[in-house]
C-alpha cells in the first residue's frame, strides 16, 4: 500500500497545480491505495472513445479526459492529442498535459511496447488541427487559457513571427528538440495550471 501512495504521490507532485487540487489529488492516491488501488491509475484514464480520423482531425467526446490532470477536453480549444501504433489515441486538456505524455509514454499512457505514432494541436491562429511535430512551440507569452498561461503552438515561421510580437514567448522550441529540461523551462514560463494573475 506505501509503494502504491508513493508512487501515486510522486506522479502528482510532477504535475505542477494549485495546493487544493494537489491536496485532493493527495487524498484519492491514499483512498485508492487504501482499496487495492494499481500504481499510476490516478493519472492514466482510459483511451479516446473516437480517435484522430484519417484527416488528422482530432474528436474528443464528454467522456474523454486527460491523462495527466483528468480534465474534460471535448470543450478545450487547446485540446492536444497522441495516438499510438496501434491506434489508440488520449486527448489532453492542454499543450503542456500532452507534452508531458510526449517525453513519458509509457509512465503516463501505460503504453508498453507501443510507440507514438503522431500528436496532434490545434493552432493558435486558425484553429486548424495541426502536426504536433511541424509547428513552433512558445512558452513564456501573455496568451492565456482556462488554467493560466499557455504553451502555444503556432503553424509556420510567419505566425509565431506575428504571436511574438503581439504576445512576448521567451522558449520557443520545436517537438524534436524537447527533453525534460526543456518541458520544465516551458513550464516554468508558462505554468498552465497555476491561478490565473
Amino acid at each position: 500500500m506505501a509503494r502504491v501512495y508513493a508512487a501515486s504521490l510522486a506522479a502528482i507532485q510532477r504535475h505542477p497545480m494549485p495546493a487544493p487540487a494537489r491536496w485532493s489529488c493527495s487524498l484519492l492516491a491514499l483512498l485508492a491505495a487504501a482499496c487495492g488501488g494499481k500504481t499510476g491509475d490516478l493519472v492514466r484514464l482510459a483511451p479516446a472513445r473516437r480517435g484522430i480520423d484519417a484527416a488528422g482531425r482530432m474528436h474528443p467526446g464528454p467522456a474523454d479526459r486527460c491523462p495527466i490532470c483528468a480534465m474534460t477536453t471535448d470543450d478545450s480549444k487547446g485540446v492536444a492529442a497522441i495516438e499510438l501504433d496501434d491506434g489508440t489515441a488520449h486527448y489532453f486538456c492542454c499543450a503542456g498535459c500532452m507534452l508531458q505524455a510526449w517525453l513519458a509514454p509509457q509512465e503516463v499512457l501505460a503504453a508498453g511496447t507501443r510507440r507514438i505514432a503522431r500528436a496532434r494541436a490545434v493552432d493558435y491562429f486558425t484553429g486548424e488541427h495541426v502536426d504536433a511535430a511541424e509547428v513552433h512551440w512558445v512558452a513564456g507569452s501573455d496568451a492565456v487559457g482556462p488554467m493560466g498561461r499557455r504553451i502555444v503552438p503556432l503553424q509556420g515561421d510567419a505566425a509565431l513571427a506575428k504571436f511574438r510580437e503581439r504576445h512576448g514567448g521567451t522558449v520557443v522550441f520545436r517537438l524534436h528538440e524537447l527533453d525534460s529540461s526543456l518541458l520544465q523551462r516551458a513550464q516554468r514560463a508558462a505554468p498552465e495550471h497555476d491561478a490565473r494573475r
